[in-house]
């Protein structure tokens, strides 16, 4: 539509539009042009939330997984932190395919000292093993979640008593655990790997307090 001086025909009236149908038109075209841009501005807006979310996710979890399998030489931080404790410390030995993540004594701010190992199985399961220097019965039922015994077993002349947590509904990392007690220490194995692989860490353990 062009003016030259007169009123607008409009097509589609077949005659020059009045002030309020002009006024109508104006809006409604306002209107539509609003709500392109809020679509467009929608759909921009959720892009750059799902390439953000995808870069921060593959960042993390890139990350989370590096830290999760930084191996540490436990046997080397055992070694160490012996010179602290009169109390043999337990270094169970594992085959190569088995990566600690963690070692470490932490000496309980004047509580009861204990040595942690955290191992990562060749499944990619996790086990962990706590030993708690003259420990005392409310020690062992933390390591345990407060579980109660569900059986026991001998390994290499040792005897460990069970605790089963894994048909409960989120059991963390206890969803299993072994414990036994030997000279001044309680030996805790907990995690959520597989039979054999407890069977494994148990054995080791085992050798470690043979007398």
């Amino acid at each position: 539509m062009a003016r030259r001086g007169g009123p607008v025909v409009v097509a589609e009236l077949g005659r020059p539009e009045t002030p309020e149908e002009e006024a109508a038109r104006r809006a409604e075209s306002r209107r539509q042009r609003r709500e392109s841009q809020t679509t467009l501005n929608l759909v921009v807006a959720l892009v750059v939330s799902l390439v953000v979310a995808g870069f921060f996710g593959i960042l993390l979890s890139g990350g989370g997984e590096s830290t999760r399998m930084a191996a540490v030489d436990y046997r080397s931080v055992a070694h160490d932190a012996q010179q602290s404790v009169d109390e043999h410390l337990v270094v169970p030995d594992l085959p190569s395919s088995w990566k600690a993540n963690r070692a470490e004594l932490d000496e309980g701010d004047g509580q009861i000292t204990s040595w942690h190992i955290g191992f990562l199985t060749p499944r990619k399961d996790f086990i962990g093993v706590v030993q708690g220097i003259s420990a005392n019965p409310t020690w062992l039922s933390d390591q345990v979640e407060g579980a109660r015994p569900s059986g026991s077993r001998v390994v290499e002349g040792v005897r460990f008593t069970e605790y089963d947590r894994s048909g409960e509904k989120d059991p963390g990392n206890v969803a299993f655990a072994l414990a036994t007690t030997s000279g001044g220490s309680d030996v805790v194995i907990f995690g959520t790997a597989s039979q054999p692989e407890f069977a494994v860490v148990a054995r080791a353990v085992a050798r470690e307090l043979a007398p």
